[in-house]
């Protein structure tokens, strides 16, 4: 851990993680010691989230797999559920993603368009096996215009696209071609050479804010742990911003207190600082 652990770690009573680069590791496993962490969570009675920018099927299955109840922030803020019930929902205009495919059209590369219940994708990408289950669920259309006839019929419930580059290069000139491309949108990075984009006013951060109110919490009970830049926002409006040690400088530079990287169960060391410290115990 870098430095101590803030006054803010005692009043915790929920606690909202990343998935990829945070909970995940490399592989998108969650190690035998963040799963122990989880459980240790439960039985001191600390609630415990998602806040990712996956899909609600992949975040379930994942969910179910540690034996967490089905709350969560998904899609970047744009879908927010409390024991499986939607509680918020921030959508894009079809226009949107409209011009987010065409911009995947002329890169190239994979683009899926996502609802609370469908993910409509078109160009491929490599998944780990640990994803497999859940994004078996996502509807593949083929080329581009498939995908935009299909788009385009779901056209009020649309919430997150989001696009991927198969290396750095590319990724820099998609970030380029969407910036120019779109206007009134948020666009952030979600994982590797991933980008997330969702409506100019929908954040993790906006979805944490529901969820807390939602379960009758203040923003000050609330810690969000997370390492890439769809995390920025959040670590400034909960209680304790947690960084992880892989999170980039920006997460670092707004959160509260780091903690080891993702391939080191930093996850586990930030639940158990807040328990010691909801405890009364130093650690």
């Amino acid at each position: 851990m870098v430095g101590g652990v803030p006054a803010a770690a005692s009043g915790v009573r929920l606690v909202c993680l990343d998935l990829d680069g945070t909970l995940c590791d490399g592989e998108k496993n969650v190690s035998s010691g963040n799963r122990a962490a989880l459980a240790r969570a439960r039985e001191a009675g600390l609630a415990v989230a998602v806040a990712s920018g996956r899909h609600p099927f992949n975040v379930c299955a994942l969910m179910d797999d540690l034996g967490l109840s089905r709350t969560a922030v998904c899609l970047s803020g744009a879908y927010v559920m409390l024991d499986g019930r939607e509680v918020f929902r921030y959508g894009i205009s079809l226009e949107c993603a409209e011009r987010a495919i065409e911009v995947a059209r002329r890169a190239g590369c994979y683009v899926s368009v996502s609802g609370a219940d469908f993910n409509l994708n078109s160009g491929s990408v490599t998944r780990a096996a640990s994803e497999a289950a859940a994004s078996s669920r996502y509807q593949g259309c083929g080329d581009y215009d498939v995908l935009l006839r299909a788009v385009r019929a779901r056209g009020g419930e649309l919430l997150k696209c989001a696009l991927h580059a198969d290396d750095d290069e590319g990724y820099r000139e998609l970030r380029v071609l969407l910036a120019e491309a779109l206007s009134g949108v948020t666009l952030a990075r979600s994982d590797v050479r991933w980008m997330d984009v969702t409506d100019a006013g929908c954040s993790k951060a906006e979805g944490i804010s529901a969820l807390a109110a939602a379960m009758g919490l203040s923003l000050a009970e609330v810690a969000a742990v997370g390492d890439d830049e769809n995390d920025v926002e959040s670590m400034g409006v909960v209680g304790l911003g947690i960084a992880m040690g892989n999170a980039i400088g920006p997460v670092r530079s707004a959160a509260g207190m780091v903690v080891a990287d993702n391939e080191h169960d930093g996850v586990a060391e930030a639940i158990d600082a807040i328990l010691a410290a909801r405890e009364g115990r130093t650690s």
